[in-house]
């Protein structure tokens, strides 16, 4: 339990470093999604349910803290928490390439799922070509990003002395 809360702790210091003055004047083609990041790392770890709750929970904070569709970014982590739970029960090696490889499969889930959701519910269809320039640069920045928020993260649950919970593998670094 307690490695869930520091998960939590770690989605929130993400979540208000990406809505800060600094983050939000990147470029919109150059974001990283810091807490879908830390979303994705700790939901690799879990193979049970927890993952989808903290999935939707990271959603919903990321709601509140950004002025888009409310319930947007709650279902769009909701799939890649599904997503991520599904291929963590079914890969049992999580080295940092293939995390990398993760974080850029779930970057693009995330952002087709927003585009999907939005298109929905404001009856708009977006063209191929400009869903394409939004993607492929995000996964990008998410597989170069994963590997540096990965050993991040256990860096400090070493410091804060958080060992894996019981029933649980622990990602090698």
């Amino acid at each position: 339990m307690q490695q869930l809360g520091f998960y939590f702790l770690a989605v929130i210091v993400a979540l208000v470093l990406q809505t800060h003055l600094v983050f939000r004047d990147i470029s919109v083609v150059w974001h990283v999604d810091l807490a879908l990041l830390v979303m994705v790392s700790g939901c690799l770890q879990w193979k049970e349910r927890r993952a989808l709750v903290f999935g939707f929970v990271t959603g919903l904070m990321h709601d509140a803290l950004s002025s888009d569709v409310m319930g947007l970014h709650a279902v769009s982590k909701a799939v890649v928490a599904y997503a991520a739970l599904l291929l963590s029960r079914n890969v049992e090696s999580h080295s940092l390439v293939l995390q990398s490889g993760f974080a850029a499969l779930a970057t693009a889930l995330d952002t087709v799922t927003r585009l999907f959701v939005l298109a929905v519910f404001q009856s708009r269809v977006y063209p191929l070509p400009m869903m394409l320039q939004v993607v492929i640069p995000h996964a990008l920045l998410a597989a170069v990003c994963m590997p540096l928020i990965h050993m991040g993260l256990r860096t400090a649950m070493q410091v804060l002395h958080l060992r894996p919970e019981q029933g649980q593998h622990d990602a090698s670094v």
